[in-house]
């Protein structure tokens, strides 16, 4: 089991907390990494021209850590190249691939 924190600032609304949080949890369980905790800061900035937002997580997997940064237009957008990202530093870590490209993807909702 692992914990699963997910903070934001900005406009950040719970339906993108919440596929964050799913996104997230997919990726750790499909994963053959043992994930002990994964912390991730959702940040939106709607004041500027153009509208920015950032995903940055950093997983604890024991002895190492999968560290991953990504910004969108949006936080969805952010949050799945987050995933991307993260799919990435597993594989630099010798962690097996976690999705094929058969797998169900996550949807954002809307």
């Amino acid at each position: 089991m692992y914990d699963l924190l997910v903070k934001s600032r900005g406009d950040v609304s719970a339906a993108e907390r919440g596929y964050c949080r799913e996104k997230l949890a997919r990726l750790i369980e499909r994963s053959s990494a043992r994930v002990q905790s994964a912390h991730v800061m959702l940040v939106f900035e709607g004041s500027t021209e153009p509208a920015q937002a950032t995903a940055d997580a950093e997983l604890d997997i024991g002895d190492r850590t999968v560290h991953a940064t990504s910004a969108g237009d949006t936080v969805f957008g952010a949050v799945h190249e987050l995933e991307r990202a993260l799919q990435l530093g597993f594989r630099a870590l010798g962690v097996p691939s976690v999705f094929t490209g058969a797998e169900p993807a996550v949807r954002a909702p809307g």
